[in-house]
């Protein structure tokens, strides 16, 4: 009787924990870059077009991690304060088309309002050559003006 109360104790304990945990998960911000753009062909040659970079925020359930592409590829990388601080967003490159990508940031790297946020991005061929590039560069602007 007594190891059952015990018992219950425990998993209301462990359930209110996990109901806690997630609900805090999902409040907390963490930043993350939002790009889309057209890729077309002149000549031979890729070249980037309408490239729009926006700011965002997820939750860290949401959060981007190094994703898992290989070459021919389509990639962004933030650049935070003159530093490579956080994670590229890439997909396999597939020709000319619309690409949408989201990069995040490396939790010692997180940007502020007013720092400067330079987005490159890459296009590369099967052999690792740069096809393209474009730069895109902001200055990180305060949360409550984001519209995600």
């Amino acid at each position: 009787m007594m190891r059952d109360k015990i018992l219950m104790v425990f998993m209301v304990v462990a359930i209110l924990t996990s109901v806690t945990s997630v609900s805090m998960c999902m409040e907390e911000s963490i930043p993350v870059v939002k790009v889309k753009l057209d890729v077309e062909m002149v000549g031979d040659k890729p070249v980037i077009r309408n490239l729009q970079v926006n700011q965002s925020y997820v939750t860290p359930l949401q959060q981007p991690t190094e994703p898992a592409v290989g070459f021919p590829s389509v990639e962004i990388w933030t650049i935070l304060n003159n530093e490579v601080i956080g994670f590229r967003g890439a997909q396999d490159y597939i020709g000319e088309g619309s690409y949408e990508l989201v990069a995040g940031f490396r939790p010692e790297g997180q940007p502020e309002e007013g720092d400067y946020v330079k987005v490159t991005v890459k296009i590369y061929d099967k052999d690792t050559r740069l096809l393209a590039i474009e730069k895109y560069p902001f200055l990180w602007a305060n949360q409550s003006s984001i519209q995600n």
